[in-house]
């Protein structure tokens, strides 16, 4: 068992749960802590280590003492079995904000939506052919990251319909697969708004996601006003 990761994995649980008894959206979180949505996202799925510095600052943010989330972190750290096979260690579970974003840039990527909501009219008949019953009212909570008891197996199904690869509405941020299909999409996005909808549609895939995020940065700095 790697002791150090488990005790970051415990202090982003605990993060997560002040955030939740806040009822602070991480854009809010982000927005107090003055660091970047991504990174606050990585340090609360528990994917990257988080720095004294940082902590520090999202427990100002969350209005809470950063020794009563090292308090907490430590008593759950210690009530883990000391013997779990690392092979056993579950990875941390994505957060629904998470979920929602990735899900709203996949659904804009590929143009659904425009004329239905949020593209629920064109994806719920697909779904259904898969076994899969969506409320309006639980995609709309899905969407905008709300809907805390959607199944893996039910995203997994969701990411099929919408041809994508799984890992990219159930991985971790830390899955280079998941960076890949992200930046891909912020793109193929980007593309579309700009009108160079045969641009998006080609030749993205062996392109590092570093240059797709600048090239979606430079489109969208166009349309600016």
């Amino acid at each position: 068992m790697d002791t150090g990761s488990d005790f970051n994995a415990a202090v982003a649980a605990a993060l997560r749960r002040a955030r939740a008894d806040r009822g602070l959206t991480f854009d809010e979180l982000s927005s107090h802590a003055g660091m970047v949505r991504r990174t606050v996202l990585r340090y609360l799925n528990g994917s990257r280590e988080i720095p004294v510095p940082a902590l520090f600052s999202l427990a100002r943010a969350l209005d809470v003492a950063p020794h009563e989330i090292l308090s907490q972190a430590e008593s759950s750290h210690l009530a883990q079995p000391a013997n779990t096979p690392s092979g056993c260690e579950q990875s941390p579970r994505l957060d629904a904000t998470e979920v929602g974003r990735r899900l709203t840039l996949l659904v804009e990527a590929q143009a659904r939506g425009r004329s239905s909501s949020r593209g629920y009219d064109e994806i719920s008949p697909e779904l259904k052919r898969h076994g899969v019953l969506l409320s309006p009212r639980t995609w709309t909570r899905l969407l905008d990251g709300e809907a805390e008891t959607v199944q893996s197996h039910t995203l997994a199904q969701i990411a099929d319909v919408l041809g994508v690869d799984h890992i990219y509405l159930t991985g971790p941020l830390s899955d280079p697969r998941v960076d890949a299909i992200d930046a891909q999409l912020e793109f193929t996005r980007a593309s579309h708004a700009a009108g160079f909808d045969s641009l998006a549609a080609r030749m993205v895939a062996d392109v590092a996601p570093s240059t797709l995020r600048a090239i979606a940065a430079q489109l969208s700095g166009e349309r600016s006003p």
